[in-house]
């Protein structure tokens, strides 16, 4: 009976496909890491700044209902119907404190899929945001 699980070369040589997969397409996006600047007594605002810049990425758009929503990964809320998950690079650090910028939009993380050891991409749940 064959291995059903797969060993490091096989999990090396997934990660090789859909790294060369995902840069072909052209699409790059920014991730931007969200802290909290004091403003003033009991004024707080948020502030942006780039994580890294030119990921490579594949974006899909999903109609996600909130109980579907609260069942991904650690996404326990969604604001509206329309979810764009973006594959990611294995690798890449992103949280849900974290914003999407790809071309002239602006998405809110609300939770990452696929985290663990054995992983061949990683992908960020998000909604659109006007910003």
């Amino acid at each position: 009976m064959a291995d059903r699980f797969l060993s490091t070369q096989d999990l090396t040589n997934l990660r090789a496909i859909q790294a060369d997969a995902r840069t072909s397409g052209g699409d790059t996006c920014t991730i931007r890491r969200g802290t909290v600047t004091y403003t003033g007594p009991g004024t707080a605002d948020p502030v942006f700044a780039d994580l890294a810049t030119g990921v490579t990425c594949r974006v899909s758009i999903r109609e996600v209902t909130p109980r579907e929503a609260a069942n991904q990964g650690d996404a326990d809320f969604v604001w509206g119907t329309i979810a764009y998950f973006f594959s990611l690079p294995y690798d890449q650090d992103i949280t849900r404190k974290d914003r999407v910028v790809f071309g002239s939009e602006t998405y809110e993380v609300l939770g990452v899929l696929n985290v663990g050891a054995l992983m061949i991409d990683k992908e960020a749940i998000c909604v659109w945001i006007d910003v």
